[in-house]
């Protein structure tokens, strides 16, 4: 049992002892209350209460002792005794709900603590044990044991049973209902007698003589009961209100439903006689009702119930603070018994996950000890292993039990989408917030909450600004747990790499957080594991049995690694089955048709192909050769659906359709890469989920993008572009196969010709590629960032601070692995820092040897921005020559060339024919911003007709790509489609949707770079309004939907079509209704629409009521600073 079970458990306890003795104390002297009516009907008691002296004994029962309460009313009993039974049994009714009251801990006495109780206090169980004696047990029926207070282990000297770890009710229940008395009265004698002297009188009887005479006397007991009623029934005066007055004033109630044995008294029955006033011996019926007719006179107090309600939630609460500071608080706080989370979390997960039951290897790995004492922790399992879930759990435990955010950083922006709807369903039922950090979505600094905790899912650029943001609101402490998804991104070698490490090791250098990393591909765990200072776990368990294939020609070949020889490796399993004529052999060598029909259309499957132009290819092929009497049935299967897939995807594209895809839908066939928008991307996805589509080609992008997983999945080849798959993304992949909870077995088959044999057979073979420090990557841009971001936050002022910091890199770590000098690297890097003016140098009066670093405001601009390091200096001169020249502001052009991202520039060469083409129809305004930028009639000319000149420099060419790049986004913001900018400039439309969202990114970015910089005041100001419109790009009354996580434009234009035209109308709209208003919405996606509607109501109505109650507050003196013995400066 916790602490905190024990400490509550006592608590209550103590507290029922002491109310019990008191109330037996005051049964001598107690006055009769009157019970008042007034107004409507309502009811005002008033009782004198005793404060509570001590908490006594820890037993609960050892003060309880119904006897001596029943003996020592009988005082008093002659002189206002009740006038008939009713009033008796009524009166006894009251007296017993009072007393529950105390035993039973009830939420009227805990308040809005009862519900943080064990199940085992605050419930009782079906079957019930009572005292033992001779060897015999006795059970108490599943009627009474439910109203019975809770017992302990022992009393008076006597045995009670209990099962395992389970507190069990011990007392009989008696029902008004005077039918059942006869029944109810055996076994209350049954029970006294197994603790009486009466069990020795009866020990040569068999149980059934027992049984019979007890019954006997109980039929007895109750004529007497009746021909008591019919002698008292003059004395007894109804009111019209249902009450019986008694002699004494007294008012109780009559009402024949009231439940006179709810909570059962403890009645004895020690001989078959005993003696009354006047000396003549009585039935057991006789004592039982003169002592229900003394007990009648006891008063429960009820009145004045708050202050000891009061005082035993003071007790609880310390008991809670108390177990949440043991320890330096890095024990878990256990507030429930699913991992210390409530219940409710383990129904939730079976409801809209359908998870019943964890993995061994997930319930081993929440129980670590270095989970519970709060360590770094980095595990690593097979793709579709569950490992998010446990990443779940352990997010759920920080915000609900230690009542801190948390931060989920995943490598992509669709996953982040994706991660947030789902979540927003645990989120809305649970009591916390949940906030998405991708592209320009997401607050720096987030809003500050002192009532709901939240769940930061970024991005892992996002995470960098977001951290930052916090460390310089002093506001980092708030942030209990940082999970890395895929914390191999940490090794890829590009800037996203060296991004994810400067933010884990700000982190590690703070030392507040703990940090979760996992990934499929982790071959070096232990550099990483001492990077982070962290605890290992791996395992090798996967739910569903992965086979894995090769083929070559016809013939498919099992891979067996675990052979040395390389002729073994590969072991034939089976021929191409499929008949195939020379014309498709012809077109489809690598027989994809057939290995695709094989599984499809009931069972998934994936093709990853090489290249975007391949996806289509292979989606179109299989389509066009599939045989008649195939393709009737794979027309036929759930052909409604398609239709409907059909109809959405046209209406996402402004009444376009990709021409592809209306062929291959049909067949239940589509592509996936990102040459698609972001709209038909998650149609697809939906539409392969439900299993209208069986079978996507696509990119190997997907395979660490969302989860989509197959029955089968096919790799075209073993080249991506150009080169050869590695193990690690090989693994990703193939990694898909598989449906947990669907198929009991999955399959990969990697396509190969025989010359890339023994290639593909030494990678299959090679170990995981180690994960390395991209800090060094691109020249070093990722070191002068982190040097320059850990100056600016202040971690690092000395220039030893600056080497012990970087020593404790990833890079520093596996310095002597890779011969890397990290301090003669860091030395470089700073004085890199100090020629670009991002960094000076303050000499410290105090040590004339060592120099104090501090950022400029150029380079404090860089850091606030995110601004690329190298790209910094090339934006400040573009800022400063704009305001030198002017800008031109008759229209958003000459901003959008700003805010249009360098690195674009090389991800496309300009057209030049549609350059000039659309540069002619440029009107004056425009064209003074193509004239201020440098950009002439005359070198667009030249570059159409090839002719060189002077003014063709490469800075020149970098400003045109740039000013044709500027000329997509405007048009887009004069409302042109996404489908219209493609075909005008002959880019796909997944590029243009890209070059937007990044183009509001760095808005963002250097909205937050001309903060800072005066001279770039106006430039601020104008920024605004561009980010904005750059970040939705739809009209008025599309944007409140907009901001609902997985809601897009043509989903939005659907929901105010349909009526659902605020965030208000979308909280509160029902599943089923959404599911048949807005076409092609499965329900699933409309309960994550409707639960992220809520959230970020709910998100909105806590910022404004903790800001107007910011507003209400008191405000705090002023600050008086007094100087004694000291005259004021002139």
């Amino acid at each position: 049992m916790s602490y905190v079970k024990r400490k509550a458990l006592s608590s209550q306890k103590r507290r029922g002892s002491h109310q019990v003795m008191e109330y037996g104390k005051r049964q001598k002297t107690a006055v009769g209350c009157r019970n008042q009516l007034s107004g409507a009907g309502q009811q005002r008691t008033s009782l004198e209460v005793p404060e509570p002296a001590d908490w006594g004994d820890d037993s609960l029962y050892e003060g309880l002792d119904i006897d001596k309460l029943i003996e020592s009313s009988q005082e008093n009993s002659q002189a206002s005794a009740p006038t008939n039974t009713t009033q008796i049994l009524d009166s006894t009714a009251q007296v017993l709900n009072r007393t529950e009251t105390i035993l039973t801990g009830s939420p009227e006495l805990f308040g809005d603590h009862s519900d943080s109780f064990p199940e085992s206090i605050t419930s009782s169980t079906p079957e019930t044990c009572i005292p033992v004696d001779h060897g015999k047990i006795k059970h108490v029926s599943n009627d009474t044991a439910k109203f019975c207070p809770i017992a302990t282990s022992t009393q008076g000297g006597r045995k009670f049973i209990h099962k395992e770890n389970t507190l069990k009710p011990c007392h009989v229940a008696m029902n008004t209902n005077k039918q059942e008395w006869p029944s109810q009265i055996v076994r209350v004698a049954a029970i006294k007698n197994e603790g009486s002297g009466n069990a020795a009188l009866l020990s040569n009887r068999s149980d059934q003589e027992v049984d019979e005479a007890l019954r006997l006397e109980a039929e007895i007991w109750f004529q007497e009961i009746q021909a008591d009623e019919k002698a008292k029934s003059g004395l007894r005066t109804v009111s019209e209100e249902g009450t019986a007055t008694t002699s004494t004033g007294r008012t109780t109630c009559t009402n024949p439903e009231t439940n006179v044995g709810k909570h059962g008294a403890k009645l004895s029955h020690q001989s078959t006689s005993s003696q009354t006033g006047g000396g003549l011996d009585v039935s057991l019926g006789s004592r039982l009702k003169k002592k229900l007719e003394k007990n009648a006179k006891a008063s429960t107090p009820v009145g004045q119930r708050r202050r000891v309600a009061a005082r035993r939630r003071a007790s609880i609460n310390q008991a809670l603070q108390d177990i949440g500071t043991m320890d330096g608080g890095q024990d878990l706080l256990d507030i429930g018994p699913f991992y210390g989370l409530p219940i409710k979390v383990q129904e939730l997960l079976t409801l809209h996950r359908g998870i019943t039951k964890l993995y061994d290897w997930q319930h081993t790995c929440l129980t670590l000890p270095s989970i519970r004492a709060g360590k770094n922790l980095v595990y690593s399992l097979p793709t579709s292993g569950g490992k998010t879930l446990v990443a779940e759990i352990l997010i759920l435990q920080q915000i609900l039990c230690h009542r801190k955010d948390a931060v989920l950083i995943l490598p992509y922006v669709s996953i982040v989408q994706e991660k947030v709807s789902a979540l927003s369903v645990l989120a809305v039922e649970l009591g916390f917030l949940v906030e998405e950090y991708a592209g320009t979505k997401g607050a720096i600094p987030p809003r500050k909450r002192s009532k709901k905790n939240a769940l930061f899912v970024c991005t892992i650029e996002k995470a960098q600004s977001l951290v930052n943001s916090l460390i310089v609101e002093k506001r980092i402490s708030s942030l209990g747990l940082v999970v890395v998804d895929e914390l191999h991104m940490i090794g890829d070698g590009s800037r996203r790499g060296a991004c994810l490490e400067s933010t884990l090791s700000k982190l590690k250098h703070l030392n507040l957080s703990q940090i979760i990393g996992m990934s499929a591909t982790l071959s070096n765990i232990e550099d990483v594991c001492a990077y982070l200072e962290a605890d290992v776990y791996t395992n090798q368990f996967r739910p569903v049995e992965l086979t894995e294939y090769i083929k070559v020609g016809d013939g498919i070949y099992r891979i067996n690694t675990e052979v040395l020889c390389p002729d073994d490796r590969f072991t034939h399993s089976r021929n191409v089955a499929f008949p195939y004529n020379s014309t498709m052999k012809k077109n489809d060598p690598d027989h994809l048709l057939g290995l695709a029909l094989e599984v499809i259309p009931y069972n998934s499957c994936l093709i990853f192909c090489a290249t975007k132009k391949n996806c289509q290819s292979v989606a179109q092929l299989i389509c066009k050769y599939m045989p008649r009497n195939v393709s009737k049935a794979i027309l036929a299967h759930k052909r409604q659906e398609k239709e409907d897939l059909i109809l959405a995807l046209r209406r996402e594209c402004d009444d376009h359709l990709c021409p592809t895809l209306k062929r291959t839908v049909p067949y239940g066939v589509a592509y996936h890469h990102s040459g698609l928008t972001m709209d038909e991307r998650k149609l697809i996805e939906e539409a392969y989920n439900d299993g209208v589509l069986c079978l996507l080609a696509c990119t190997s992008t997907l395979a660490a993008g969302v989860n989509l997983p197959a029955k089968r999945v096919v790799l075209r080849s073993p080249y991506i572009a150009r080169d050869l798959l590695t193990r690690s993304r090989y693994k990703q992949m193939v990694g898909r196969a598989g449906r947990a909870g669907l198929d009991s077995s999955g399959e990969s088959i990697l396509i190969l010709h025989d010359k890339d044999r023994h290639q593909v057979a030494d990678m299959l073979n090679s170990p995981l590629e180690g994960c390395h420090s991209s800090l060094l990557h691109d020249n070093g841009k990722g070191i002068r960032s982190l040097v320059l971001s850990s100056i600016a936050l202040e971690l690092t002022c000395l220039r030893e601070e600056v080497h012990s910091f970087m020593l404790r890199t990833l890079l520093g770590v596996q310095s002597k692995e890779t011969a890397v000098d990290v301090t003669s690297i860091t030395d470089t890097t700073l004085d890199q820092l100090l020629d670009q003016r991002l960094i000076e140098v303050q000499q410290n009066d105090n040590e004339q040897l060592k120099c104090l670093f501090q950022v400029t405001n150029l380079g404090k601009a860089v850091f606030k921005g995110s601004i690329d390091i190298d790209q910094c200096g090339q934006l400040y001169s573009d800022l400063l020559e704009v305001c030198a020249q002017g800008m031109v502001l008759a229209n958003t052009l000459h901003l959008l060339y700003l805010v249009t991202p360098y690195e674009q520039t090389e991800t496309l060469s300009p057209n030049w024919l549609i350059f000039d083409r659309q540069f002619s129809t440029l009107g004056e305004a425009e064209m003074k911003v193509a004239e201020l930028i440098g950009i002439t009639e005359h070198f667009i000319k030249s570059k159409v007709t090839g002719n060189s000149s002077k003014k063709c420099t490469d800075h020149s060419e970098r400003q045109a790509n740039r000013f044709y790049l500027a000329l997509m986004l405007w048009n887009i913001l004069n409302r042109k489609s996404v489908w219209q900018v493609s075909d005008r400039f002959e880019v796909s439309r997944g590029f243009v949707q890209n070059l937007f969202t990044s183009s509001a990114s760095f808005a963002s970015s250097i909205q937050r770079f001309c903060e800072d910089l005066p001279q770039f005041w106006a430039i601020h100001q104008l920024l605004g309004k561009v980010t904005h419109d750059l970040s939705y790009c739809a009209t008025a009354d599309l944007l409140p939907l907009l901001q609902v996580s997985g809601v897009k434009q043509g989903r939005a234009r659907q929901l105010v079509n349909a009526g659902y035209k605020t965030l208000r109308h979308l909280a509160f709209a029902d599943a089923d209704a959404l599911v048949k208003e807005i076409e092609n919405l499965p329900r699933r996606v409309a309960k994550e629409i409707i639960s992220a509607a809520k959230l970020q109501l709910a998100e909105r109505a806590e910022a404004l009521r903790e800001e107007a109650e910011e507003m209400m507050a008191l405000p705090s003196p002023p600050n008086r600073i007094v100087t004694l013995g000291v005259p004021p400066t002139r």
